[in-house]
């Protein structure tokens, strides 16, 4: 699923949209475990689905194209090799310590900061690093104010708390982001998809994983999507879709009134 602002992104096709979805989290993390490096092709790709998928910066693309494929290459490889092989045993400062590390590493490429760095850093371990999405960062800090500067202090105070869940419930750090997600873009899904949702969050299979990992997941953000907006900083991407959604529904109330009232006789 995805959330698309309306004002500044290009309608896309939902097949694409689902194929972009199963390579990021299947078909791409897959492939990764037998490179020691991502191809300059991969992080163009992955950089697409990213602005796709949340705030749209059509510029990113043309950004990332000015690094060569040398530098892709050193610099994953690199920031890779700090991550590939920490475990949950080795304890919340250890991991952290490995995980900045790596994000300083792939920070050196051009135009990737510590978002794209997380995400980067996410497709070579999604069982322990979390991706720095505004969905997530909100669930796990409904005291935040002011609007998201994406810099490593803001994405090392996410860290902090989602390995606490990570570590603590047996939880995948791709589980709590795709939760994140889902629960602050659920208002799109039909009422019939909404309560297939609602089963696939709740009820739990001892031989399903996936699932176990998202309903427990589930329990340890908001449950409702207003108190993930309610959370969300005045002027964030997140308030505006709000405001811009209120703005939709009263245009098509005051549509239909019209629309009843040249009906009558």
């Amino acid at each position: 699923m995805r959330f698309v602002y309306i004002e500044t992104r290009p309608k896309l096709n939902v097949v694409d949209m689902v194929e972009d979805d199963v390579w990021r989290y299947e078909e791409l993390p897959k492939a990764l475990e037998s490179q020691q490096s991502m191809t300059k092709i991969q992080l163009a790709r992955l950089v697409k689905w990213k602005i796709t998928h949340g705030v749209h910066r059509p510029f990113l693309p043309g950004m990332i194209q000015k690094n060569t494929e040398a530098e892709v290459q050193e610099h994953t490889e690199k920031a890779a090799s700090l991550i590939k092989d920490i475990q949950p045993g080795q304890g919340a400062a250890a991991i952290t310590s490995a995980i900045e590390a790596a994000l300083k590493q792939v920070c050196n490429l051009k135009s990737v900061g510590p978002a794209t760095g997380t995400l980067v850093l996410s497709v070579f371990q999604p069982k322990l690093v979390p991706f720095f999405e505004d969905e997530l960062y909100f669930c796990l800090h409904a005291d935040h104010t002011g609007k998201l500067k994406y810099d490593k202090a803001e994405y090392k105070s996410l860290l902090v708390e989602a390995l606490d869940i990570v570590l603590n419930q047996n939880v995948e750090a791709q589980a709590l982001e795709k939760t994140a997600y889902v629960l602050m873009h659920a208002d799109k899904l039909s009422d019939d998809a909404k309560k297939e949702l609602e089963q696939c969050l709740d009820v739990t299979s001892a031989g399903d994983q996936a699932k176990d990992d998202t309903a427990e997941a589930r329990e340890q953000l908001p449950k409702s999507k207003a108190s993930i907006e309610e959370a969300a900083p005045e002027g964030s991407d997140v308030k505006k879709a709000r405001a811009r959604r209120k703005v939709d529904v009263q245009e098509d109330d005051d549509a239909s009134l019209r629309r009843s009232k040249r009906r009558k006789p």
